[in-house]
């Protein structure tokens, strides 16, 4: 599994890239930000942009597309409601029925060179939600499947809050993984769970799944907290990531101490386990 750094705007050059990232919607306004990622996809990484619906922003696909196109993303968010299935579904049915009809939508893709696009069930966080949410991902797999436009590839991209359905991401990981076999679809996890070990477990017993994000080898050390000790003393307290997390810079020391929290998450989904102690490594973006 490949792993997506979220690093603070001043520090986005701090980093060796991993050649694959989450890139922000509603971060795009900042010029630094934008310039960063333009030069990593130049570069030949891998760009996924999110639809800043986790964050509580709205942008249609046209927005998002022509926000791809800018960026040279490889993969695009289908705008999505977080905890609402029948205007998630709504948002990935129109998402679909636009590129197939020959709209403006359509044009877009192809002057973005047809990235990847994820779709992200949301089910409401009850009882009920083991069931609901693989439903939602029968309902969205057939629709993708099914496609009269056979230039769409498709990613299912597994939110984190559903950590806390009946068994969690590891018993939705087992159903989804079986649901798109030999399908072509690949499955993204959008978040680190607050159990440090599940996307490692994941890792190992899932090894079709392709790539996790998060910003938490950053958080962990702007707490002063080395990741891999946490994992270590199955310490699975998060700090939380603060507000102002995107524009205040990490000092010198919060710097080295995230260079070997990513290490620790790039090479712990790569092998699927708890990887060897770590040596002292230069991992200066060059």
């Amino acid at each position: 599994m490949k792993f997506c750094p979220i690093p603070p705007i001043p520090n986005l050059s701090d980093f060796r890239s991993t050649g694959m990232h989450l890139c922000l919607a509603q971060l795009l306004d900042n010029q630094e930000y934008v310039r960063y990622y333009r030069h990593r996809a130049g570069a030949g990484d891998y760009i996924i942009l999110d639809n800043g619906a986790h964050e509580g922003k709205q942008y249609d696909l046209q927005k998002l597309l022509q926000m791809a196109r800018m960026l040279g993303a490889s993969e695009v968010v289908i705008p999505d409601v977080p905890h609402n299935t029948e205007l998630t579904l709504q948002h990935f049915y129109f998402a679909l029925e636009s590129l197939e009809n020959g709209s403006y939508t359509e044009v877009l893709m192809e002057e973005c060179h047809y990235p990847r696009l994820m779709y992200v069930p949301q089910v409401p966080l009850n009882d009920d939600a083991f069931t609901n949410f693989l439903k939602a991902v029968n309902r969205m797999n057939k629709r993708a499947v099914l496609t009269t436009n056979d230039r769409l590839r498709f990613t299912l991209g597994v939110p984190l809050m559903y950590e806390k359905v009946a068994g969690g991401l590891h018993s939705l990981l087992d159903r989804i993984t079986w649901c798109i076999e030999e399908t072509g679809i690949e499955v993204h996890l959008l978040g680190w769970s607050r159990d440090l070990t599940t996307p490692i477990d994941i890792a190992h017993d899932f090894p079709g799944v392709r790539s996790c994000d998060s910003a938490k080898p950053f958080v962990f050390a702007k707490h002063g907290m080395d990741i891999s000790e946490c994992v270590r003393k199955d310490n699975d307290s998060y700090p939380g990531r603060p507000s102002s997390y995107f524009t205040d810079p990490l000092t010198k020391q919060e710097v080295e101490l995230a260079r070997r929290n990513v290490d620790f998450c790039v090479r712990s989904l790569e092998y699927g386990n708890l990887p060897p102690l770590p040596e002292s490594t230069n991992t200066v973006s060059t």
